[in-house]
């Protein structure tokens, strides 16, 4: 069995590597492992998500260490990646840039071993691209509806929704998901 550790940021992309890459990966010898990146432990127990990049760099080093791992990779979206990484600049985008900056983090872990990989949309945005596609989820149709409204006010482009922190897909997921 080959196993294949993923240290992510939250939830969200916990949930993404084991009931979406794990299925995907279908094969019976590989198996992909999230490890989300803790920002404090407490007494009450582990406060996880959002953690800055100096904590990802050890855990992702300490599971690269392990022989039973093929491979090792970090699984963040450009909204989320900590602001401490080496080489981010909030008002930077595109292609070239991308690549400058997955440089600058490879150099900072030192490993050939571990592999960053950044999504330049938030990582949600994955869930609207499913709505506009027809996926059928919990939402009502109304709420379903309403999301694809938002999707047609910017054109169709579902990078484009992420205007802010009130306007991000993850917090648009969250108002629709409430109940009223």
């Amino acid at each position: 069995m080959k196993y294949i550790a993923l240290v992510v940021k939250g939830q969200t992309e916990e949930a993404f590597v084991t009931q979406i890459l794990n299925p995907y990966l279908s094969r019976p010898d590989m198996f992909a492992i999230p490890a989300i990146a803790k920002t404090k432990s407490t007494p009450t127990g582990s406060h996880k998500g959002g953690a800055p990049w100096h904590k990802y760099v050890p855990l992702a080093c300490a599971l690269a260490a392990q022989p039973d791992k093929a491979a090792v990779g970090i699984l963040m979206d450009f909204y989320g990646v900590p602001r401490d990484t080496p080489g981010f600049d909030a008002e930077r985008s595109g292609a070239e840039y991308r690549e400058a900056f997955l440089g600058r983090m490879r150099e900072n872990l030192n490993s050939y071993r571990v592999q960053p990989h950044v999504i330049m949309p938030e990582f949600e945005t994955l869930v609207f691209a499913a709505i506009d596609a027809g996926t059928r989820s919990s939402l009502t149709d109304a709420d379903l509806g309403a999301l694809r409204d938002v999707i047609r006010h910017f054109g169709g482009s579902i990078e484009a929704i992420n205007g802010s922190r009130e306007t991000s897909p993850s917090h648009r997921l969250a108002a629709a998901s409430r109940p009223t």
